[in-house]
């Protein structure tokens, strides 16, 4: 009897988690996607580029500079979206690299103040804090471990471990664990009570219930993590931290170390503000009279 409730209890939560999974995989796949496309689109910026630098050898001075002046704009503009699109940092970076090296071919006022303002943005760009995902992801699993080692307690009981209490007296503390792991399922699950009270599962279960509850808490916060869902990798850890609050046996210097480490992870920043490139690609379009050379407007590049 206890197998099958065991069973049917690793059933349920395998059919309530599998929305959440599939939900967070249908999300990386379409960032995936749009990543893709950012990369195709920027090959293909890279190819034109390649194409055109070979040509610059045969026009005009002015020629060259209107040329330089709108591809780096291009670029800019293509940094901006990544940010946005994908926090794409490294592609940004690279996009900023390329639209600088074609500023230098311009010698002007107006592109030695671009140059600063793009100067800028790949120095915010490169302070940043580098997110260690693989890092974090080896953290959650070592408290995770650590917590499959805790003793837990009965609820309102006498701080006896899960498996100290005899079985001939366990009716009301398995009553009153039923009713507050009910409480702690319910926010991940649909649960059914089970009238008859001979089978209720006994204490001896409830052991095995809250792992399987804290695996949940953890696996949904290594899943926020890899897909950078800041939210919800602090709700995970701090229902976790919770739990353990709550079920640990008192003076248990691996609960205090458990719930500092969690408390620790939960300070993470897996989506730092990233720089906004607007007034950068805004400066392309201001027109200063002490440029010679070029006249750039809202519709384009017009060569003087």
């Amino acid at each position: 009897m206890e197998d099958s409730i065991m069973s049917e209890i690793a059933r349920a939560l395998e059919i309530q988690t599998k929305p959440l999974v599939e939900k967070q995989a249908t999300d990386i796949a379409l960032l995936s996607r749009e990543i893709d496309r950012l990369s195709t689109s920027e090959r293909r910026l890279t190819e034109a580029l390649a194409r055109a630098e070979s040509q610059l050898s045969g026009v005009s001075d002015i020629d060259q500079k209107a040329w330089r002046w709108a591809e780096s704009e291009f670029n800019v503009r293509m940094a901006s979206q990544r940010l946005r699109v994908a926090r794409d940092v490294e592609g940004a970076l690279a996009l900023l690299g390329a639209a600088d090296q074609l500023l230098q071919g311009v010698v002007s006022a107006r592109s030695d103040a671009l140059r600063a303002l793009i100067a800028v943005d790949i120095a915010e760009l490169r302070g940043l804090p580098k997110i260690d995902r693989a890092g974090l992801i080896n953290r959650l699993t070592a408290l995770e471990r650590q917590v499959m080692q805790l003793e837990l307690i009965l609820i309102d009981s006498s701080k006896t471990p899960f498996s100290a209490t005899p079985l001939r007296n366990r009716s009301d503390e398995s009553r009153s664990l039923w009713d507050a792991t009910l409480s702690l399922l319910s926010s991940y699950f649909v649960v059914t009570t089970i009238e008859s009270s001979e089978t209720r599962p006994l204490t001896s279960d409830w052991k095995q219930l809250a792992e399987i509850a804290l695996r949940v808490m953890f696996e949904e916060a290594r899943l926020a993590l890899w897909i950078g869902d800041q939210q919800q990798f602090r709700a995970s850890l701090s229902r976790a931290e919770a739990f353990v609050r709550s079920y640990a046996a008192p003076d248990s210097a691996r609960a205090d170390s458990i719930i500092k480490g969690l408390t620790e992870m939960a300070t993470v920043d897996l989506m730092p503000k990233l720089p906004d490139l607007s007034e950068t690609q805004r400066a392309f379009r201001v027109e200063m009279p002490s440029d010679p050379y070029l006249n750039v407007t809202a519709e384009g590049v017009e060569t003087l």
